[in-house]
């Protein structure tokens, strides 16, 4: 039970990694489009 807990953390933490890098992935898109297009 407890190895199957720890895996279902691991799985939790890395979706949770995953999403928070594609957030960022995506704001920094954003900031470097919308400063060119303001740039311009």
């Amino acid at each position: 039970m407890e190895g199957q807990g720890g895996l279902l953390s691991g799985i939790i933490a890395g979706v949770i990694a995953l999403a928070i890098v594609l957030t960022l992935c995506i704001v920094g898109t954003l900031l470097l489009y919308g400063s060119q297009v303001l740039g311009q």
